[in-house]
């Protein structure tokens, strides 16, 4: 996982790699690491990839300084933010990015347990966009998120 962060300024990224297996068995346990807005599985295994990148993320947030503060969340309604989801592919198949959202929200949810941001509605993320960044070089998805702080 790579982490770029500058919290003195508005911008920070974070890139996730992950795995994702398709078929009949798409449990974590088998290596599943998204989810897919296509994806029709199991309630329960559908929790535990949730639970599983919540946590992620908020291990990600919480370790990434050891200063950062959880009383003082960088995006309130105040300082309100945007974030931007690069998704790169292990192929070179053709990909629509917004359907990777599950994922994203989870990860956004472990952002929120952190403390990054207030909370997740609409009055600190003021909107969420959704590319393609090619092939991600690796047999894995990477989800890079790039949180700007607006100025207002």
């Amino acid at each position: 996982m790579l982490i770029v962060q500058d919290r003195e300024s508005n911008n920070e990224e974070y890139t996730f790699e992950l795995q994702r297996k398709t078929g009949k068995n798409q449990s974590l346990k088998k290596g599943n690491q998204m989810l897919n807005s296509n994806d029709r599985m199991h309630y329960v295994v559908k929790g535990d990839i949730t639970r599983y990148l919540r946590n992620l993320a908020f291990e990600t947030i919480t370790d990434s300084s050891p200063t950062f503060s959880i009383e003082a969340p960088k995006y309130t309604p105040e300082n309100p933010c945007i974030v931007l989801v690069t998704v790169y592919t292990p192929t070179k198949r053709r990909i629509d990015p917004p359907n990777v959202y599950p994922t994203v929200k989870a990860l956004i949810d472990g952002m929120t347990d952190a403390g990054l941001w207030s909370d997740d509605n609409s009055t600190v993320i003021q909107y969420t966009a959704f590319t393609h960044g090619g092939m991600s070089n690796t047999s894995n998805y990477k989800i890079k998120l790039t949180i700007n702080g607006i100025e207002g």
